[in-house]
């Protein structure tokens, strides 16, 4: 991405006023917007640094199984390479609760679902869909 914006050409101007061709205005303003995020993107990443980025993220691989159904929690625990039994246990709660809550029959209590994201080092929010 380009780090400089292209002003849009002025079809007419005065004191007040400024006239711009409509497509280019909003190709500016949507540049800006994506500006804007990228340096908001890249505060955070300074902020807590690129391997907990990482962390908190999900691939586009891992973001395609979400969108197919799997469950957060479940992403987490592969790619940590863990049982359903080891995630069980490290959050101590039972191996079938946990599979219920992997498969969407059961939400998961506040509290396990607090024990679950300790467990993986990531806030609750990340394990929501």
């Amino acid at each position: 991405m380009s780090t400089a914006l292209t002003r849009p050409k002025i079809i007419e101007s005065d004191d007040d006023t400024v006239t711009l061709n409509r497509d280019e205005w909003q190709s500016f303003v949507e540049n800006a917007e994506d500006l804007a995020s990228v340096a908001k993107f890249q505060a955070f990443v300074a902020e807590i640094g690129l391997d907990r980025v990482k962390h908190l993220g999900f691939t586009g691989q891992e973001a395609a199984k979400m969108l197919d159904g799997a469950s957060p929690i479940t992403i987490r625990r592969e790619r940590a390479g863990m049982t359903q039994r080891a995630l069980a246990q490290a959050a101590d709660i039972s191996p079938s609760y946990l599979a219920e809550i992997e498969t969407g029959k059961k939400p998961g209590s506040l509290a396990v679902m607090a024990a679950i994201a300790s467990v993986f080092g990531v806030p609750i929010e990340n394990l929501m869909v």
